[in-house]
């Protein structure tokens, strides 16, 4: 990775810290949680575009999707509520679904296309999760939420652009 990259990365985390704001009136140990999850997001990721190279999607898939259930099952006796209504059960399923069908097609496109060239569609998940969170919990991110948010998009869309650099500067293989 070149240092220009490294930049972006940084900057991307430095909007995370923003948006989490350690240090501040509101800190509290709980916020940290999404920092785990980028970070384990991230080994998920690069993890996934390695062995998409090599395996079977339908294979590859069906082993994460049981070792991800496994121990997510782990934790079931820590954070059981009891779900009485049967819409929640139903929504419970479709998130199951959607996850689970992306998860196949991210295997796909790390199949087609480097890492580097997809990240920055994973950024939008920044939008969709703003835009769920005000549907559901009619809830709005404060100013410096979305400060964090667009130095996010900002080294994202820096990524972008130094992918399509690069890809114009590389010399084509000749042809056969």
């Amino acid at each position: 990775m070149s240092p220009l990259r490294w930049l972006l990365v940084a900057g991307g985390f430095a909007g995370t810290l923003v948006i989490i704001r350690p240090g501040g009136a509101s800190f509290h140990w709980a916020s940290l949680l999404p920092i785990g999850l980028v970070a384990t997001n991230a080994w998920f990721q690069v993890l996934t575009s390695k062995l998409a190279r090599t395996e079977d999607p339908v294979t590859m898939h069906l082993y994460t999707g049981w070792v991800g259930t496994l121990f997510a099952s782990l934790a079931l006796p820590f954070v059981w509520i009891h779900l009485g209504a049967s819409w929640l059960w139903l929504g419970l399923g479709l998130m199951g679904f959607a996850a689970t069908v992306g998860h196949f097609m991210l295997i796909l496109a790390y199949q087609r296309a480097p890492a580097a060239t997809l990240t920055p569609y994973l950024y939008s998940q920044i939008a969709f999760a703003m835009l769920g969170g005000w549907l559901v919990f009619e809830h709005v991110p404060d100013q410096w939420s979305m400060a964090g948010m667009v130095v996010i998009a900002i080294c994202s869309a820096g990524g972008a652009w130094l992918t399509v650099l690069e890809r114009r500067s590389s010399p084509e293989p000749a042809a056969a």
